[in-house]
């Protein structure tokens, strides 16, 4: 059986799944558009996408993570980076999180 899902959808799924806290509903607006990229054969798995993807929403967070030495998210430079799929960002448009692969 095939389940065609929105937005609105996905992001909710993560709270039926009781990982409401894993991401913000930023984070799971982008990570659904990072997932429409690879069409109509992906199969949701939302336990395997909080264990294959992250949120950094610091940046003493990311820098540890990463070795890096940025002072703010907005510094970051996703083409040095393979493991960042998306930043997430703000109605007004500001870097508010990353998102990572493990």
């Amino acid at each position: 059986m095939v389940y065609e899902l929105s937005q609105n959808y996905f992001v909710n799924l993560f709270d039926e799944y009781g990982r409401g806290n894993q991401f913000s509903q930023e984070a799971r607006r982008a990570l659904f558009d990072y997932l429409e990229e690879f069409g109509d054969d992906y199969r949701c798995d939302i336990i395997g996408l909080c264990c294959g993807y992250c949120e950094v929403d610091s940046i003493s967070d990311f820098n540890a993570t990463n070795d890096t030495e940025y002072t703010s998210l907005d510094d970051i430079d996703q083409t040095d980076h393979d493991d960042i799929i998306a930043f997430v960002r703000d109605w007004r448009g500001n870097i508010i999180s990353v998102l990572c692969t493990y």
